[in-house]
């Protein structure tokens, strides 16, 4: 539910509810949350939102086992955005900060997850028929060990969106041949776009990324990169994307390679 101009017309009210049934490689999750807050626009390229957010979910994974977890937590989050085109950025940047202390009561732990994330575009030639794209992104988990957080909490990285050629968060933590959800991420991704006619353009792309056991992101850690190439195709809700990738680091529960289909740039 979305009321807009509750305080002023820059302001919205926002309040969810959702029950849902997960099914990854890593765990499985059963759950109810709830969401209430306010999203506000600062200024022009500057917006801000926070939220009271609570969820009570039922876990099973091959590393611990059936878990239940009780969440109630606050979120606070701003982004700044000067990208021209939200789908397909030719020039401009995005930085999103976002803090989210919460309380587990059913190990009793008090916990904050921290995300920071900046992606900037630069265009090149005559109407940017070239442009160069990056991302960044860090998180962190403080207050509790890994065993005693919800999975859906934890990070972890791999699919589209993240590092291509891999599952779908199928990078994190190995323990005892089992992988699970890590304390701090490093994930970034660097892309070069060419604009080979008005409707279609070519892409070549990097991504890496590391999941790590302890609350600070540790680069001593191993690096999961993947690498590859996709088509865009212009349409008028943004471009259609297909992106083949390969695993530069392969495992073997890693696939030989990866396809991926959406509209707009992975980022």
């Amino acid at each position: 539910f979305v009321r807009p101009g509750i305080f002023t017309r820059d302001s919205s009210f926002v309040a969810s509810l959702a029950g849902d049934r997960e099914v990854l490689d890593v765990y499985t999750r059963t759950g109810v949350s709830a969401a209430v807050g306010l999203k506000h626009l600062i200024r022009e390229q500057l917006s801000g939102r926070i939220f009271l957010e609570a969820s009570r979910a039922h876990f099973e994974d091959d590393a611990f086992g059936e878990r239940d977890f009780t969440t109630l937590g606050l979120l606070g989050a701003l982004t700044y955005d000067t990208r021209d085109n939200a789908l397909d950025a030719t020039e401009g940047l995005f930085l999103e900060g976002s803090a989210e202390p919460f309380q587990e009561f059913s190990y009793g732990n008090t916990a904050a997850r921290l995300t920071a994330e900046g992606r900037t575009y630069a265009g090149f030639g005559e109407d940017d028929r070239v442009v160069l794209a990056g991302r960044l992104k860090l998180g962190s988990i403080t207050g509790a060990p890994i065993s005693e957080l919800p999975p859906d909490d934890l990070f972890l990285a791999g699919g589209g969106g993240s590092v291509r050629g891999y599952g779908y968060r199928t990078i994190g933590v190995k323990q005892e041949g089992t992988t699970i959800g890590g304390r701090s991420l490093i994930e970034g991704s660097l892309e070069l776009r060419l604009k080979a006619t008005e409707k279609i353009g070519v892409v070549g792309f990097l991504d890496g990324a590391n999941v790590g056991a302890d609350p600070w992101p540790d680069f001593s850690e191993d690096l999961r990169f993947g690498a590859g190439a996709g088509i865009r195709y212009d349409t008028s809700v943004g471009p259609i994307r297909l992106d083949v990738a390969l695993p530069l680091d392969k495992r073997p529960e890693d696939p030989q390679f990866a396809v991926y289909v959406g509209i707009g740039q992975a980022f």
